[in-house]
């Protein structure tokens, strides 16, 4: 059996909260939080985040995965395999 290290990194984009002292993690924007990260997980309908894709995903993420935890998001815009809906839609 091996160890193995493990880091795991939460950034978050509340750009559009009106109280950030909500997050302890502030970050600049949607691009600064997917650099370089594998999952994506969605929980909100604002609307900058209904444009998201594959295309723009795949310019900063390393394997994009999408958790819609909302139902908000189109599935046809991401690749096969890549979008999981676990919320509903309202």
């Amino acid at each position: 059996m091996t160890n193995v290290d493990l880091e795991i990194v939460v950034l978050v984009d509340d750009s559009g909260s009106v109280d950030d002292t909500e997050f302890r993690y502030q970050i600049a924007g949607i691009s600064a939080a997917l650099r370089d990260s594998d999952v994506v997980m969605i929980f909100t309908k604002w609307s900058e985040f209904k444009s998201l894709d594959t295309k723009f995903l795949k310019q900063f993420m390393k394997n994009p995965i999408v958790i819609d935890g909302r139902g908000f998001l189109d599935k046809e815009k991401f690749d096969a395999g890549t979008y999981f809906k676990i919320g509903y839609s309202e």
